[in-house]
């Protein structure tokens, strides 16, 4: 049934071989008709498995009513059903087959409602239309194309300047304190810990009234410090890469505000609220430096004021955060020939956020970066 063709797909003209570049009408036009077959392929299909549920389900109704007679000949003849083995075997066959039945149906409802969504989808585009050479396929995919990248990257977001043109000294400066605020965390023994394992990162936290300290460590084998280390950076350092370890349904995106140097730039992370009524920014500078046992990354909020004011009132509310994270990458082994790197940071908790959830969020944000920078983790 699924092989045989429509009067409606038999009535199509074929499409001859191609000779010459066909204009945008003739192109147009050509794969209209390639996707009108592809439907009638489809409808042919989707008839079939119809066709096919409903033998299946007269197969069902002989067999029961078969069944039922047999049943009822042997409670005539006075013959006890439950002694009688050949009908026993036949109950039991019958149930078996109803279960399968069953199941192959709950299957076929299952395609014949892929197959409606298809049709319906691929109606829209073989349905004649007076307007089908304005707004074509093809066009189609561009608007499609277009809006995606609308989302994604708000062309009326006015990326803001800095007052003054930061320089490397207060990059240094900042990244020192930095570095000496989450040592005094890191060097603690007042944390909590869920004690578990979630592939190979295992947690600490510490809630200071209402600020939480986080910290996840795992350890790589046999990869070099130096090479983690400048791979991680220069994901971190991309405004572009870094926009990946975010959901998203959290609409992320960072842009790069100034660049001082190959280890140090400045950059504008903006999250739009589930509602679209406020964004959520996080204006900070990522710095990469050597530390005594290999390299640290720090990403530090700084003081929105020292961007330009915008000329207009924005129209959505806006709120900045004041947090910092860091990545540290240690070298571990007796030859050095292991990493041993720690994701955290400290950041604002909230009545409607806990700490548990600001950790489910850091693990997730660890295994982006390590499926982006490291490899996939289900190798």
């Amino acid at each position: 049934m699924s092989g045989s063709s429509s009067p409606e797909n038999d009535s199509l003209p074929a499409l001859s071989p191609l000779t010459a570049p066909l204009s945008e009408k003739e192109r147009q036009e050509r794969q209209r008709l390639h996707m009108r077959r592809t439907y009638y392929r489809k409808m042919n299909r989707l008839q079939a498995l119809r066709d096919q549920v409903q033998e299946l389900k007269n197969q069902y109704e002989d067999m029961l009513d078969q069944y039922r007679l047999q049943e009822a000949c042997a409670l005539i003849a006075d013959v006890p059903y439950n002694q009688d083995e050949g009908m026993r075997t036949l109950y039991t066959d019958i149930s078996e087959v109803k279960e399968r039945l069953l199941q192959q149906n709950e299957a076929m409802q299952a395609a014949l409602e892929g197959y409606k969504k298809f049709t319906s989808q691929l109606r829209r585009f073989v349905t004649p239309s007076p307007h089908a050479d304005v707004f074509g396929p093809s066009q189609f995919v561009v608007l499609l194309k277009d809006a995606v990248s609308s989302t994604s990257h708000d062309a009326s977001f006015v990326v803001p300047r800095l007052r003054a043109p930061l320089t490397l000294e207060f990059c240094e400066r900042m990244a020192k304190q930095t570095y000496l605020d989450m040592g005094s965390f890191l060097k603690s023994t007042i944390f909590q810990s869920t004690g578990m394992s979630v592939y190979g990162w295992r947690d600490k936290r510490h809630l200071d009234g209402e600020w939480v300290k986080f910290d996840l460590k795992k350890t790589f084998h046999n990869l070099s410090v130096d090479d983690i280390a400048f791979r991680g950076w220069d994901f971190l350092s991309s405004p572009k890469k870094t926009q990946q370890l975010y959901s998203a349904s959290m609409i992320p995106r960072v842009y790069g505000v100034q660049r001082i140097d190959d280890r140090n730039s400045v950059l504008l992370r903006v999250f739009t609220s589930p509602d679209g009524l406020s964004l959520v920014k996080f204006f900070f500078l990522t710095s990469l430096f050597e530390t005594p046992t290999g390299y640290c990354v720090i990403l530090r909020w700084l003081d929105h004021n020292l961007l330009v004011p915008p000329k207009h009132e924005p129209l959505l509310q806006e709120f900045w955060m004041d947090c910092y994270g860091w990545v540290t990458f240690d070298r571990a082994g007796d030859a050095d020939e292991h990493s041993k790197i720690a994701f955290g940071g400290d950041i604002h908790s909230s009545l409607g956020v806990g700490p548990d959830a600001w950790m489910l969020e850091a693990l997730f944000l660890a295994l982006r970066w390590e499926t982006h920078v490291v490899g996939s983790i289900f190798l």
